[in-house]
Protein backbone atom coordinates (compact mmCIF):
# COMPACT_ATOMS: atom_id res chain seq x y z
CA UNK A 1 0.00 0.00 0.00
CA UNK A 2 1.08 3.52 -0.89
CA UNK A 3 0.07 6.67 1.07
CA UNK A 4 2.73 9.02 0.52
CA UNK A 5 1.85 10.81 -2.32
CA UNK A 6 -0.53 11.33 -5.30
CA UNK A 7 3.08 11.60 -7.36
CA UNK A 8 3.71 7.64 -6.78
CA UNK A 9 0.54 6.64 -8.61
CA UNK A 10 1.16 5.79 -11.95
CA UNK A 11 -0.39 7.21 -15.30
CA UNK A 12 -4.10 7.17 -15.88
CA UNK A 13 -4.73 4.76 -18.87
CA UNK A 14 -6.95 7.58 -20.60
CA UNK A 15 -3.72 9.53 -20.92
CA UNK A 16 -1.59 6.86 -21.59
CA UNK A 17 -3.73 6.05 -24.75
CA UNK A 18 -3.71 9.39 -25.41
CA UNK A 19 -0.16 9.47 -25.55
CA UNK A 20 0.31 6.47 -27.85
CA UNK A 21 -2.15 7.92 -30.01
CA UNK A 22 0.01 11.06 -30.60
CA UNK A 23 3.06 8.51 -31.55
CA UNK A 24 1.47 7.68 -34.51
CA UNK A 25 3.43 9.08 -37.33
CA UNK A 26 5.34 12.50 -37.75
CA UNK A 27 4.87 16.00 -36.51
CA UNK A 28 6.76 19.26 -36.31
CA UNK A 29 8.97 19.90 -32.71
CA UNK A 30 8.70 22.50 -30.30
CA UNK A 31 4.87 22.86 -29.95
CA UNK A 32 3.65 23.62 -33.91
CA UNK A 33 1.67 20.68 -34.03
CA UNK A 34 -2.10 19.64 -34.28
CA UNK A 35 -2.19 19.02 -30.28
CA UNK A 36 -0.86 21.93 -29.18
CA UNK A 37 -3.42 23.46 -30.71
CA UNK A 38 -6.16 22.07 -29.73
CA UNK A 39 -4.93 22.02 -26.53
CA UNK A 40 -4.97 26.13 -26.62
CA UNK A 41 -8.41 25.48 -27.78
CA UNK A 42 -9.03 23.92 -24.26
CA UNK A 43 -7.36 26.25 -22.53
CA UNK A 44 -9.57 29.39 -24.55
CA UNK A 45 -12.60 26.94 -23.57
CA UNK A 46 -11.05 27.02 -19.73
CA UNK A 47 -10.69 30.25 -19.31
CA UNK A 48 -11.03 32.49 -22.44
CA UNK A 49 -10.17 33.95 -25.16
CA UNK A 50 -7.09 36.12 -23.10
CA UNK A 51 -5.62 33.11 -21.82
CA UNK A 52 -2.22 31.41 -23.33
CA UNK A 53 -1.11 28.59 -22.59
CA UNK A 54 2.96 27.30 -22.30
CA UNK A 55 3.92 23.53 -21.56
CA UNK A 56 7.44 23.17 -19.78
CA UNK A 57 8.73 19.77 -17.98
CA UNK A 58 7.58 20.16 -14.65
CA UNK A 59 5.92 21.68 -11.37
CA UNK A 60 8.45 23.59 -10.16
CA UNK A 61 9.74 25.03 -13.31
CA UNK A 62 6.23 25.58 -13.76
CA UNK A 63 6.27 28.04 -10.70
CA UNK A 64 9.37 29.54 -11.68
CA UNK A 65 8.71 30.65 -15.25
CA UNK A 66 4.80 31.90 -14.37
CA UNK A 67 6.14 34.02 -11.49
CA UNK A 68 9.54 35.25 -13.63
CA UNK A 69 7.26 37.49 -15.94
CA UNK A 70 5.32 39.27 -13.13
CA UNK A 71 7.91 41.49 -10.99
CA UNK A 72 11.49 43.11 -11.74
CA UNK A 73 14.91 42.41 -10.33
CA UNK A 74 14.46 44.17 -7.62
CA UNK A 75 11.14 42.63 -6.67
CA UNK A 76 10.06 40.61 -3.94
CA UNK A 77 8.12 37.93 -3.75
CA UNK A 78 5.32 37.21 -0.75
CA UNK A 79 4.01 33.50 -0.23
CA UNK A 80 2.25 30.93 2.21
CA UNK A 81 5.28 29.83 4.84
CA UNK A 82 4.11 26.45 4.27
CA UNK A 83 4.01 27.21 0.43
CA UNK A 84 5.75 24.69 -1.84
CA UNK A 85 8.03 27.68 -3.81
CA UNK A 86 9.28 28.68 0.01
CA UNK A 87 9.93 24.97 1.82
CA UNK A 88 9.87 22.65 -1.23
CA UNK A 89 11.77 23.85 -4.53
CA UNK A 90 15.65 23.65 -3.19
CA UNK A 91 15.74 27.68 -3.38
CA UNK A 92 15.18 27.22 -7.43
CA UNK A 93 12.61 30.41 -7.69
CA UNK A 94 15.58 32.47 -5.92
CA UNK A 95 18.25 31.21 -7.73
CA UNK A 96 16.86 31.00 -10.92
CA UNK A 97 15.06 34.46 -10.80
CA UNK A 98 17.25 36.34 -8.45
CA UNK A 99 14.13 37.63 -6.03
CA UNK A 100 13.65 37.06 -2.82
CA UNK A 101 11.32 35.27 -0.93
CA UNK A 102 9.27 36.62 1.96
CA UNK A 103 6.97 34.07 3.87
CA UNK A 104 3.28 35.17 5.01
CA UNK A 105 2.29 33.64 8.06
CA UNK A 106 -0.56 30.66 7.49
CA UNK A 107 -3.24 28.83 9.30
CA UNK A 108 -3.46 25.00 8.15
CA UNK A 109 -1.37 26.77 4.78
CA UNK A 110 -3.94 29.88 4.35
CA UNK A 111 -3.08 33.14 4.55
CA UNK A 112 -5.27 36.14 5.19
CA UNK A 113 -5.22 39.74 3.80
CA UNK A 114 -4.64 40.38 7.57
CA UNK A 115 -1.23 38.46 7.70
CA UNK A 116 -0.23 40.15 4.39
CA UNK A 117 -0.81 43.49 5.21
CA UNK A 118 1.31 42.35 8.35
CA UNK A 119 4.24 41.29 6.14
CA UNK A 120 3.35 44.25 3.67
CA UNK A 121 3.88 46.51 6.65
CA UNK A 122 7.73 45.65 6.93
CA UNK A 123 8.77 46.76 3.63
CA UNK A 124 9.71 50.54 4.32
CA UNK A 125 12.26 51.82 1.78
CA UNK A 126 15.23 51.19 -1.10
CA UNK A 127 16.73 49.06 1.41
CA UNK A 128 14.60 46.51 0.83
CA UNK A 129 12.76 44.98 -2.33
CA UNK A 130 9.77 45.97 -3.63
CA UNK A 131 7.00 43.67 -3.15
CA UNK A 132 5.81 42.66 -5.97
CA UNK A 133 3.85 39.42 -6.57
CA UNK A 134 2.03 36.90 -4.45
CA UNK A 135 1.85 33.20 -5.02
CA UNK A 136 -0.89 31.35 -3.79
CA UNK A 137 -1.75 27.73 -3.63
CA UNK A 138 -4.54 26.17 -4.01
CA UNK A 139 -4.73 23.20 -2.82
CA UNK A 140 -2.52 24.36 -0.03
CA UNK A 141 0.60 22.06 1.12
CA UNK A 142 -1.56 21.04 3.84
CA UNK A 143 -4.59 20.20 1.89
CA UNK A 144 -6.86 22.60 2.49
CA UNK A 145 -8.70 24.91 0.40
CA UNK A 146 -9.43 28.49 -0.02
CA UNK A 147 -13.24 29.24 -0.73
CA UNK A 148 -14.02 31.37 -3.00
CA UNK A 149 -14.70 34.59 -0.82
CA UNK A 150 -11.76 33.86 0.98
CA UNK A 151 -9.47 33.98 -2.94
CA UNK A 152 -11.66 37.28 -3.44
CA UNK A 153 -10.48 38.95 -0.15
CA UNK A 154 -6.43 38.49 -0.47
CA UNK A 155 -6.85 38.76 -4.38
CA UNK A 156 -8.79 42.66 -3.23
CA UNK A 157 -6.05 43.57 -0.52
CA UNK A 158 -2.94 41.99 -2.99
CA UNK A 159 -4.22 44.35 -6.33
CA UNK A 160 -4.87 47.15 -3.85
CA UNK A 161 -1.01 46.92 -2.86
CA UNK A 162 -0.14 46.70 -6.14
CA UNK A 163 0.89 42.91 -5.93
CA UNK A 164 0.75 40.51 -9.19
CA UNK A 165 -0.75 36.73 -8.70
CA UNK A 166 0.18 33.33 -8.66
CA UNK A 167 -1.80 30.82 -8.54
CA UNK A 168 0.12 27.22 -7.89
CA UNK A 169 -2.11 24.81 -8.77
CA UNK A 170 -0.63 22.03 -8.93
CA UNK A 171 -3.35 20.10 -7.27
CA UNK A 172 -6.09 22.96 -8.41
CA UNK A 173 -8.06 20.11 -9.29
CA UNK A 174 -8.49 18.63 -6.12
CA UNK A 175 -9.48 22.13 -4.87
CA UNK A 176 -11.69 22.44 -7.40
CA UNK A 177 -13.51 19.73 -6.72
CA UNK A 178 -13.79 20.02 -3.08
CA UNK A 179 -15.40 23.36 -3.72
CA UNK A 180 -17.50 21.69 -6.41
CA UNK A 181 -16.86 24.60 -8.77
CA UNK A 182 -15.10 25.42 -11.97
CA UNK A 183 -11.24 25.64 -12.85
CA UNK A 184 -11.90 29.16 -13.80
CA UNK A 185 -14.09 30.20 -10.54
CA UNK A 186 -11.05 29.98 -8.39
CA UNK A 187 -8.67 31.60 -11.15
CA UNK A 188 -11.74 34.46 -11.47
CA UNK A 189 -11.79 34.57 -7.43
CA UNK A 190 -8.07 35.22 -7.00
CA UNK A 191 -7.46 37.63 -10.04
CA UNK A 192 -4.81 35.58 -10.71
CA UNK A 193 -2.07 36.49 -13.48
CA UNK A 194 -0.72 33.87 -14.48
CA UNK A 195 -1.27 29.82 -12.88
CA UNK A 196 1.39 27.25 -12.76
CA UNK A 197 -1.72 24.16 -14.27
CA UNK A 198 -0.91 20.81 -12.19
CA UNK A 199 -1.66 17.45 -14.15
CA UNK A 200 0.94 15.25 -12.93
CA UNK A 201 -0.14 14.90 -9.66
CA UNK A 202 -3.68 13.96 -10.83
CA UNK A 203 -2.51 10.57 -13.41
CA UNK A 204 -0.32 12.32 -15.79
CA UNK A 205 3.13 11.12 -17.15
CA UNK A 206 5.39 14.09 -17.49
CA UNK A 207 4.97 17.80 -18.06
CA UNK A 208 3.15 20.45 -16.67
CA UNK A 209 1.66 23.64 -17.71
CA UNK A 210 1.38 27.74 -17.31
CA UNK A 211 -1.47 29.76 -18.24
CA UNK A 212 -1.03 33.66 -18.31
CA UNK A 213 -4.22 35.71 -18.31
CA UNK A 214 -2.48 38.76 -20.01
CA UNK A 215 -0.90 39.11 -22.96
CA UNK A 216 1.50 41.22 -21.78
CA UNK A 217 2.77 38.60 -19.73
CA UNK A 218 2.72 36.12 -22.55
CA UNK A 219 4.36 38.28 -24.74
CA UNK A 220 7.85 36.86 -25.85
CA UNK A 221 7.05 33.78 -23.16
CA UNK A 222 8.60 31.51 -25.24
CA UNK A 223 12.17 32.72 -25.67
CA UNK A 224 11.77 33.29 -21.90
CA UNK A 225 10.73 29.35 -21.41
CA UNK A 226 13.37 28.63 -24.23
CA UNK A 227 16.23 30.73 -22.54
CA UNK A 228 15.04 28.68 -19.13
CA UNK A 229 15.78 25.46 -20.55
CA UNK A 230 12.03 24.75 -20.38
CA UNK A 231 11.62 23.41 -24.11
CA UNK A 232 11.01 20.07 -24.94
CA UNK A 233 11.17 19.39 -29.20
CA UNK A 234 8.76 16.49 -29.06
CA UNK A 235 5.95 18.96 -27.42
CA UNK A 236 3.01 17.01 -28.57
CA UNK A 237 3.55 14.63 -25.76
CA UNK A 238 2.90 16.89 -23.04
CA UNK A 239 -0.05 18.45 -25.03
CA UNK A 240 -2.09 15.20 -25.62
CA UNK A 241 -2.15 14.29 -21.82
CA UNK A 242 -3.39 18.09 -21.31
CA UNK A 243 -6.02 17.36 -24.49
CA UNK A 244 -6.98 13.95 -22.64
CA UNK A 245 -7.16 15.51 -18.64
CA UNK A 246 -9.24 18.60 -19.75
CA UNK A 247 -11.35 18.52 -22.52
CA UNK A 248 -13.64 15.63 -21.15
CA UNK A 249 -13.21 16.94 -17.51
CA UNK A 250 -10.78 13.71 -16.62
CA UNK A 251 -9.75 15.99 -14.24
CA UNK A 252 -12.47 16.54 -12.22
CA UNK A 253 -13.49 12.30 -12.38
CA UNK A 254 -9.61 11.98 -10.82
CA UNK A 255 -9.78 14.87 -8.25
CA UNK A 256 -13.19 13.49 -6.66
CA UNK A 257 -12.41 10.08 -6.68
CA UNK A 258 -8.92 10.95 -4.82
CA UNK A 259 -10.84 13.33 -2.79
CA UNK A 260 -13.13 10.68 -1.63
CA UNK A 261 -10.66 8.27 -0.49
CA UNK A 262 -9.14 10.97 1.94
CA UNK A 263 -12.29 11.23 3.23
CA UNK A 264 -13.37 7.31 3.60
CA UNK A 265 -9.73 7.12 5.35
CA UNK A 266 -10.48 9.75 7.47
CA UNK A 267 -13.92 8.79 8.33
CA UNK A 268 -12.47 4.63 8.99
CA UNK A 269 -10.22 5.97 11.66
CA UNK A 270 -12.48 9.04 13.54
CA UNK A 271 -12.99 6.61 15.87
CA UNK A 272 -9.75 5.76 17.19
CA UNK A 273 -9.05 7.49 20.05
CA UNK A 274 -4.90 7.74 19.83
CA UNK A 275 -5.02 9.38 16.17
CA UNK A 276 -6.08 12.87 16.22
CA UNK A 277 -6.55 14.81 12.51
CA UNK A 278 -6.02 18.43 13.46
CA UNK A 279 -6.11 19.71 9.87
CA UNK A 280 -9.47 19.24 7.87
CA UNK A 281 -9.37 17.02 5.22
CA UNK A 282 -10.67 18.85 1.74
CA UNK A 283 -8.84 16.96 -0.42
CA UNK A 284 -6.97 14.61 -0.87
CA UNK A 285 -4.87 14.17 2.16
CA UNK A 286 -4.88 13.23 5.56
CA UNK A 287 -2.33 14.16 8.25
CA UNK A 288 -2.89 13.15 11.27
CA UNK A 289 -0.84 12.65 14.83
CA UNK A 290 0.01 9.84 15.72
CA UNK A 291 1.80 8.21 18.27
CA UNK A 292 5.86 6.97 17.23
CA UNK A 293 5.81 3.67 17.90
CA UNK A 294 2.71 3.01 15.86
CA UNK A 295 4.27 4.75 13.02
CA UNK A 296 6.96 3.01 12.93
CA UNK A 297 4.55 -0.29 13.20
CA UNK A 298 2.59 0.85 10.39
CA UNK A 299 5.60 1.72 7.69
CA UNK A 300 6.11 -1.67 8.31
CA UNK A 301 2.93 -2.46 6.04
CA UNK A 302 2.40 0.77 4.19
CA UNK A 303 4.37 3.68 2.27
CA UNK A 304 3.70 7.18 3.88
CA UNK A 305 5.65 10.76 4.86
CA UNK A 306 6.39 11.36 8.22
CA UNK A 307 5.10 15.23 8.01
CA UNK A 308 5.96 16.56 10.88
CA UNK A 309 8.21 14.69 13.53
CA UNK A 310 8.14 16.78 16.35
CA UNK A 311 4.39 16.91 16.37
CA UNK A 312 4.45 13.27 15.93
CA UNK A 313 2.50 14.32 12.26
CA UNK A 314 2.30 12.15 9.63
CA UNK A 315 0.28 12.36 6.13
CA UNK A 316 -1.46 9.74 4.02
CA UNK A 317 -2.48 10.47 0.29
CA UNK A 318 -4.82 9.02 -1.84
CA UNK A 319 -5.03 9.37 -5.99
CA UNK A 320 -7.06 8.27 -9.04
CA UNK A 321 -5.26 4.64 -8.35
CA UNK A 322 -6.56 4.35 -4.89
CA UNK A 323 -9.17 2.13 -4.42
CA UNK A 324 -11.35 1.98 -1.68
CA UNK A 325 -9.96 -1.63 -0.28
CA UNK A 326 -6.96 -0.09 -0.13
CA UNK A 327 -8.04 2.36 2.25
CA UNK A 328 -10.54 -0.08 4.26
CA UNK A 329 -7.22 -2.57 4.73
CA UNK A 330 -4.64 0.51 5.79
CA UNK A 331 -7.36 1.93 8.07
CA UNK A 332 -8.08 -1.73 10.03
CA UNK A 333 -4.03 -2.03 10.32
CA UNK A 334 -4.61 1.49 11.69
CA UNK A 335 -7.21 0.14 13.91
CA UNK A 336 -6.07 -2.90 14.97
CA UNK A 337 -2.52 -1.72 15.88
CA UNK A 338 -3.72 1.12 18.35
Amino acid sequence: MNFASDNNAGTHPTILEAINNANEGYAHAYGDDPWREKAQEICISMFGNNSNLFHVFGGTPANVLAIEPLLDKFGAILCSDEAHVFRDEAAAPERILGNKLYSVESENGKITSHSLIETLSQFEDAHQPIPQVLTLTQTTELGTVYTLDELSAISETAKRNKLNIHLDGARICNAAASLQCSLNDIVKASNADSISLGMTKNGGMFGENIVFFDEKYAHNFQFRRRNLMQVQSKMRYIAAQFNAFFENDLWLTIAEHANSMAALLAEEISGNKKIQIPIPAQTNAVFATVPSQLTEALLEQAYFYIFRPKENMVRWMTSWQTTPEEVRDFAKIINENS
